[in-house]
């Protein structure tokens, strides 16, 4: 029975080796295409190291799936914190082909937008090194000359105020963004998605990545004819750092305290309402499973759309700073030469 039956938990959930998200992808796709074709997982990983010879975190794999490490267990080192927690699920009741093409998905998606970014970020910061590197030139080399040559008064560049909010004001910046960084850090996963999702821009766009996760795992998990409350006692009894987890307990607590699902998901605040009434409406788990899943890929497909309109912004901003930085390069050539042409009329 599902009570008595022993939950996986993964042996490493930080992760000092985890994989490239390319790898990360490549690797599920063809592992979970393996496993849908008819191959056992210890045949899967078996074929992959005959054709990935060089990889030798795939050997330690195998090494361990042989010492009867389960998979999920053996990949969990390899992979971010929140695909180790569905695979254990997964792996918990039988599904991990389906959870791993899903997670390819996923990966390939964040792939292909990291790759985006870095080559729409690609010439703007070519050309924001070139103009820092003018800007420095002009400071410490063609202004001191400019001084000497054109008899030029004093500016506000000589003033050490002007390298007192220079220096101090990158510094605070920087200590504030790294203040930042560290205070999310401490927060749990649930409360720093909370966090997070209310924030312009990416907000939007982590809420919707949760809730696909969220009910595509459900879909699945309901689809596999699981009950809400098998479901929900597995997933929090995974000791792993992740949102899921995280959520997984709160849910559990709430169920021994006779609050309903529908009303518990409300209560942690970052699942969508559409997901709330699909199990409000009272319909079997059959039909729960497939709104989600269908669900699932509508959300998806706004998740995709919306990190692309992102990515789209990111050259014209980054191009308005780099035209800034070269109104300010202007500004200190032509001002001394502007004060200098006054004073000889004056």
């Amino acid at each position: 029975m599902l009570s008595n039956k022993k939950l996986l938990t993964p042996m490493f959930w930080k992760n000092t080796k985890k994989l490239p998200n390319e790898q990360q992808a490549n690797f599920f796709k063809i592992l979970g295409r393996l496993l849908q074709s008819g191959y056992s997982i210890n045949e899967s990983v078996d074929f992959l190291k005959t054709i990935w010879t060089d990889k030798t975190w795939l050997a330690e794999i195998r090494k361990e799936l042989r010492s009867g490490v389960r998979f999920s267990q053996a990949i969990a080192k390899y992979v971010d914190n929140s695909f180790g927690f569905q695979l254990t699920i997964s792996d918990n009741f039988g599904l991990l082909s389906k959870t791993l093409i899903s997670l390819s998905d996923i990966a390939e998606n964040q792939l292909r937008q990291n790759q985006k970014i870095k080559q729409v970020l690609k010439y703007p910061t070519i050309i924001l090194i070139f103009i820092a590197a003018v800007f420095l030139g002009v400071i410490f080399v063609v202004y001191p000359m400019m001084k000497e040559t054109m008899d030029i008064q004093s500016t506000f560049i000589d003033s050490p105020g002007f390298w007192t909010v220079l220096f101090a004001g990158s510094g605070v910046t920087i200590l504030l963004l790294l203040s930042f960084a560290i205070y999310l850090r401490k927060l749990s996963a649930l409360t720093r998605t909370k966090f997070l999702i209310k924030l312009p821009i990416v907000g939007p766009i982590i809420k919707q990545l949760v809730n696909y996760q969220f009910a595509r795992m459900y879909g699945d998990l309901l689809g596999a004819g699981l009950e809400i409350k098998h479901i929900v006692q597995a997933s929090s009894s995974i000791e792993a750092t992740s949102l899921q987890s995280e959520m997984a307990s709160f849910l559990k607590k709430q169920n021994l305290s006779g609050i309903s699902f529908a009303q518990s998901l409300k209560e942690i605040e970052i699942i969508d309402e559409s997901i709330q009434l699909f199990f409000q409406q009272g319909n079997d788990k059959n039909r729960v499973s497939k709104d989600l899943t269908n669900y699932s890929q509508i959300i998806y497909a706004d998740f995709v759309k919306s990190v692309d309109k992102v990515v789209n912004l990111i050259q014209p901003v980054s191009f308005i700073l780099v035209a800034l930085v070269v109104v300010f390069v202007y500004a200190i050539l032509l001002l001394p030469m502007y004060q200098n042409i006054n004073f000889n009329f004056s």
